[in-house]
């Protein structure tokens, strides 16, 4: 257990890179990476956004009930934002179904697995089915320009005024694209941190 721990800490998903987080997501990322690392899911652990990504990601989502994910991975991202409010309903949207991901999702309780929906579908074809307008949208997909764009394009007509779309992994040198896009777009929006930018509609 203590290498596990150690393990994790190198990596940056130690005790002490959760702390901040609602104590529920804690949890969650607690046990959730404990797991990938006993059965070597390596994949889940490359995948999921950070404890720093998420804990900026709920702080901009905070009071948003009506929340669609576009990139789905293993899960924890959209499990994460299901855990952190108890009247919030997730929709993810990802072509690919990771095979480990129900492992994750088991680790929630009934109630958050209720408000959680994995639609494997493209992030541009589920703007035309979610129900509703979206109160944030979480583009963690495709980080190549052009797939970036689309998406922005699919579903900036589904926000809801005052709506927010999260951008991840700008300014990451590892994906240019994603940043690539928000300039294209001529997007201006707020950097909390975390490798985020956020846009926000107008009332």
């Amino acid at each position: 257990m203590r290498r596990r721990g150690r393990e994790l800490a190198r990596r940056g998903w130690g005790l002490r890179h959760l702390r901040g987080l609602p104590p529920r997501v804690a949890w969650f990322y607690f046990r959730a990476s404990r797991l990938a690392l006993r059965t070597g899911d390596e994949h889940a652990l490359r995948a999921a956004s950070g404890p720093e990504s998420i804990k900026r990601l709920l702080e901009v989502a905070a009071g948003r009930r009506n929340v669609a994910e576009i990139g789905t991975a293993a899960g924890w991202g959209a499990i994460a934002l299901t855990l952190a409010d108890a009247n919030r309903r997730v929709t993810s949207f990802d072509p690919t179904s990771w095979p480990t991901r129900e492992r994750y999702v088991r680790l929630a309780p009934a109630a958050a697995r209720r408000r959680l929906e994995f639609v494997d579908t493209l992030g541009t074809d589920g703007a035309e089915i979610f129900a509703g307008a979206a109160d944030l949208v979480f583009i963690d997909g495709d980080h190549e320009r052009d797939a970036t764009i689309a998406h922005m394009e699919a579903w900036r007509p589904r926000l809801a005024p005052g709506g927010v779309v999260v951008f991840h992994d700008y300014g990451n040198a590892d994906w240019p694209g994603v940043a690539e896009a928000v300039h294209e777009l001529g997007l201006t929006g707020e950097t909390p941190g975390g490798s985020l930018f956020v846009w926000r509609r107008p009332d």
